[in-house]
């Protein structure tokens, strides 16, 4: 439909939005109070400090950065790669140690990581297997960084 005269001010398209109630006291006394088996939470008052992990080097730029340059353990694509955590360990807000980290590519860093389509348990081992080759490599190569302490399994 057009339109041939101009709208008047102040008359536009009519409002969908849902009319305001007026405030009725009556409502608010009929709200329903609780019943005496009701119980609010009971406030925490403990204050939890939380606990650092013994000999965890979670970010180690240069060995990270080396990494980076191997091919992926998982499919072996060339190319920069993706540093991969591995998850054994891991908490809220708390990465593993980057010596037992691996390179990943893209693709096969959101496969192991959280794409849900290797269980478990397939996941450890590779994880463990990819940074054992890892850090086999690297001390082939000879690019273990001299600040970085080599890994000693627990």
């Amino acid at each position: 439909m057009m339109r041939r005269t101009p709208m008047k001010p102040g008359k536009g398209f009519a409002s969908k939005a849902a009319p305001r109630r007026e405030y009725d006291p009556d409502r608010v006394r009929s709200t329903p109070t609780p019943s005496k088996d009701f119980r609010l939470a009971r406030p925490i008052d403990d204050h939890v400090e939380p606990v650092e992990k013994e000999g965890v080097i979670a970010e180690h730029g240069v060995y990270m950065q080396l990494v980076r340059m191997l091919p992926c353990a998982h499919c072996n694509r060339h190319g920069p790669s993706q540093f991969c955590h591995a998850d054994m360990g891991k908490g809220i807000g708390i990465k593993t140690d980057c010596r037992r980290g691996f390179p990943g590519c893209p693709e096969c860093h959101a496969l192991l990581g959280s794409s849900g389509k290797i269980p478990r348990a397939e996941r450890r081992e590779l994880e463990r297997r990819y940074g054992e080759q890892t850090r086999a490599k690297m001390l082939a190569l000879k690019l273990w960084p001299r600040t970085l302490p080599l890994w000693r399994e627990k």
